[in-house]
């Protein structure tokens, strides 16, 4: 999510006071999670997959971890 709203949605300017940020991040939060359709939750938005009953199709794949063990 950080990746897409640093990419995708926040302008390169600088803000004049943590408020002015504030309040740009919020609307920035608000269009991700009610506006923008994401794939790996079926082409919905985060809101209506949330308030979706039942189970969406799976798009993501299974992510493998390789941790060796440490030895001592």
């Amino acid at each position: 999510m950080n990746g897409i709203i640093k990419s995708e949605f926040i302008p390169r300017r600088l803000y004049r006071n943590h408020d002015e940020a504030r309040k740009a991040i919020d609307n920035i939060v608000m269009a991700y999670n009610n506006q923008r359709p994401h794939v790996r939750l079926n082409y919905l938005t985060p809101e209506i997959a949330y308030t979706t009953e039942g189970t969406l199709p799976k798009r993501w794949e299974k992510y493998k971890r390789s941790i060796e063990p440490i030895e001592t």
